[in-house]
């Protein structure tokens, strides 16, 4: 059987997003494409849930027996090879602490065995993803930068990225490095553009 489609996947901070891709083409499925809202401070059985429904959609509308598997764009903290959400402190998703999202995923779905659940960073999925089919393609080395719920960065060479070493900030991100009263990613997320809102206008926003 060819296993010619993977789904697509992109946890937000309030948002799941997905679609089936042609990986011969590389292009997205457009039909397929499927967004739900999500409350990040739900219990995980109802975070699992949703996520789930919006995954479901998506495989109703190719055939199951062709797709190779699912790829997460997930935030961190994050266990990215065991699939094990560590996100604590950051005002989401912290009701998934030590849950194992694999599983989670794969017995909601009920597949079969061998089905692949993988996981990456979003920052660093969003770069991969310009560095091969993006305004990035053709240059070896790239850094983006993605602003939401939190302040995403990634340093990419030669389409993989660069994690440590001398060419780039501890992590191979520059949300933690120090930025007046705290970190970058204080001020450069939506939690950080909300809170210069009230302190300048008085007045609070949503979202």
């Amino acid at each position: 059987m060819n296993k010619n489609i993977a789904i697509g996947t992109d946890i937000g901070g309030s948002h799941i997003s997905c679609a089936a891709i042609d990986l011969v083409s590389g292009k997205i499925i457009r039909n397929t494409l499927t967004e739900r809202s999500v409350d990040n401070q739900a219990q995980a059985n109802t975070i699992i849930g949703t996520w789930t429904q919006a995954l479901s959609a998506v495989l109703e509308k190719v055939p199951l027996e062709n797709v190779k598997g699912i790829g997460f764009a997930m935030p961190g903290p994050f266990d990215y090879v065991k699939g094990i959400s560590y996100i604590r402190g950051v005002a989401k998703y912290e009701n998934l602490y030590g849950i194992n999202i694999t599983d989670a995923i794969s017995n909601s779905l009920n597949v079969k065995d061998g089905f692949l659940i993988r996981f990456m960073n979003d920052a660093s999925s969003f770069a991969v993803g310009e560095a091969w089919a993006g305004s990035a393609a053709n240059f070896n080395r790239s850094l983006s930068i993605t602003l939401g719920t939190g302040f995403g960065s990634a340093f990419i060479r030669n389409r993989i990225p660069i994690v440590d070493g001398p060419e780039v900030p501890k992590l191979g991100c520059i949300y933690h490095l120090p930025f007046k009263d705290g970190i970058a990613d204080d001020y450069f997320s939506s939690r950080g553009l909300l809170s210069r809102y009230k302190k300048l206008i008085g007045k609070e926003l949503g979202g």
